[in-house]
This record gives structure tokens, sequence and C-alpha cells, in this order.
């Protein structure tokens, strides 16, 4: 054991990127871009053109450095506090040549009123930089922990409680006993039984799952409700396929189809079925369904080669399984197909 470097990167978000909800087969995507700095000392800020760094090294003086990604014969740089120009230079710069420069200023200058600038031969700005003097906030409201079950008021705040707690995992509070309040007091509520069959669902433990599902969907189809939510349809559906009820997983899954929020990933599970049983036209059927509504579901496009391929279209098979590769290189799946 010894001493432990973590590199981390990430994308903006409202908070960690792993603790955003995702519906089946969904992907978020991102772009993180990385190339070597050197001798600038530290990155104020970076685009694909170039960095900069400006830092204070004294109360007269400050170091600027600049590094570009490609050759830049005859770049402008400057340096100003306000409007007024403090250095000015006219440079090559490249990867292997980054410009950097100590200069003096007047001891008066506020960081704030500073900025450093590079431009191109012909006058394209590509990168700058102004710091920015923080101001004090307060700190953010500090995460309490959960009330006991049996203290909360309402099923909604008892389900929101449990459904936090699957989000934010804490070693000290499970989501079980919030949910099996809320359902103490609300048998039948849909959310509660919903959120509680995807739990046993998640952990194989599919009778107990059905069980909660059937109760869900159950009280949303109450007195022939057509329902807007297609959620608990599609997880009982998942659950018996797993179990090989295929014929009631067929028809629960099917239903969940008429909600676009589970259209795709629905369709998808009856293509799978239909090819268990050979029925190939069918299941390119729902394939281009499924990739019609996600057409970033990397499963439904290799299961849409295999079929083709399957069907004795094999131009069509390559072209398709191709496409998914260069969409996503490192997808095992499409490799193979192609």
């Amino acid at each position: 054991d010894g001493p432990e470097l973590e590199l981390m990167i990430g994308g903006y978000s409202d908070n960690q990127p792993d603790y955003s909800w995702l519906q089946p087969y969904e992907s978020k995507y991102l772009k993180q871009y990385f190339y070597p700095v050197r001798e600038i000392r530290s990155v104020k800020n970076a685009n694909l053109k170039a960095a900069v760094n400006l830092e204070r090294t004294a109360d007269n003086q400050v170091f600027i450095g600049f590094n570009t990604t490609s050759v830049r014969e005859n770049a402008k740089i400057l340096l100003l506090a306000e409007d007024k120009i403090l250095f000015d230079t006219i440079t090559d710069i490249d990867p292997g040549k980054p410009f950097v420069k100590e200069i003096r200023i007047p001891k008066a200058t506020r960081n704030r009123n500073l900025k450093t600038v590079l431009y191109s031969s012909e006058g394209e700005k590509l990168i700058s930089y102004k710091p920015e003097e923080l101001e004090e906030t307060p700190m953010p409201d500090v995460a309490v922990p959960p009330k006991p079950p049996e203290e909360i008021e309402t099923v909604e705040q008892l389900y929101l409680t449990g459904l936090r707690l699957e989000q934010f995992y804490n070693p000290s509070f499970k989501p079980e006993p919030y949910y099996l309040e809320a359902l103490t007091r609300d048998p039948d509520n849909y959310r509660v039984n919903t959120a509680f069959g995807l739990l046993y669902l998640r952990n194989g433990i599919f009778d107990k799952a059905e069980q909660h599902l059937k109760i869900a969907v159950s009280r949303i189809t109450n007195n022939y409700t057509k329902p807007r939510d297609g959620e608990a349809y599609y997880y009982l559906g998942l659950c018996q396929k797993y179990q090989g009820k295929y014929k009631e997983a067929y028809k629960h899954l099917y239903q969940a189809t008429w909600s676009h929020a589970f259209h795709s990933a629905a369709c998808f599970q009856l293509a799978q079925m239909e090819c268990r049983d050979g029925n190939y036209e069918k299941a390119l059927d729902h394939l281009n369904r499924s990739i019609s509504t996600n057409t970033g579901n990397t499963n439904a496009c290799n299961l849409k080669s295999a079929v083709l391929r399957k069907l004795g279209r094999q131009e069509e098979a390559l072209h398709f399984s191709m496409k998914t590769r260069n969409s996503d290189p490192l997808d095992i799946w499409s490799e193979f197909e192609v």
C-alpha cells in the first residue's frame, strides 16, 4: 500500500453525472479533449486552439504563458490593464515552442483589470484570460439524514425519501423501510410499487418484483384507464421475460411501447423475443421502430445488423454494423458483426 493518485475528469452538470437518471439504453454525451502543455506553469483558460496562464508573481510583475495546438506564425500577444496596453509583441508559437514571459506592471494595477490575449496573424482571437475576483458566498445547506419512516407525514415524502436513498448511496439508510411504510398506508400506490418492484428486479428477486409491478399496473389501469406512464408496464414485461413467461412479457412490453419514454427499449425487448422464435422479419420491424426513437441504442443497432445477416441481406448488415462501429469504436458487438 502507498500513496494514490486519482485523475478525475468529467463534464459540466448539475452535480456529479453518476447521480443522473438514465432511461433504458439511454446515453448522455460529452466531449473531452486532451493535449500536453509545457512551461506555462498552470492553465487558467484553454480551448481547442490554445491554453493560457496569467499570474501575479510580484507587486509589479506578472507571468504570462501561451501554448498552442498548432503552428502559429506571426501571432500577436497583448497584456492589458483595462484599455491600456502594457505589453505587445509578435512571435511564432507552436506546441513545442510555447511563449512565456515575465512582465513588469504598475504596482497599483488590480488583478481584475488585467487581461492577456493571443491573436492569430489574421487577427482571429485564439484565446484570452481575465482574472476574476471571487466573491464570498454562503455555504450551501448541509444534507440532513432522513427522518425515521414512521415520522414522515405523507406517502409522497416516503417515496421520494426512498428514491433519494437509491440515488445517493448511504450505508446508514436503506430505501426499503420507507417504501414499506408507504405501502402500509397505501398498499396499491403506483409509484411506490413500481420503485419497489424495480428494486427487487435489480437484485434478481423476480417473484417479488413481479408482484409489486402487477399491483402498480393494476392501479394505473383501473377503470379502463390508459396510463400516461409506461414504466411499470416495461419493467413488468422485462421481469416476466427473465422468468421465461414470454407470452405475458410480450403483452406488457407491447403496452409499454405506447409510452415514448420506453418505446425504444420495449421494441428492442420485443425484437429479442421474436429472434428467439426465429421470426426475423418481425424482429426487424421492432428494431426499426426501436431505433426510430433512439438512434443511440447500439444494442438495437447491433441486433439489427445480426438480423439482416440472418435474412441474407449481407451488404446492408455490413453497412449498418460499420455505421455503429464508427459511432462507437469501442463497441465489441459491432466489431464482431463487421
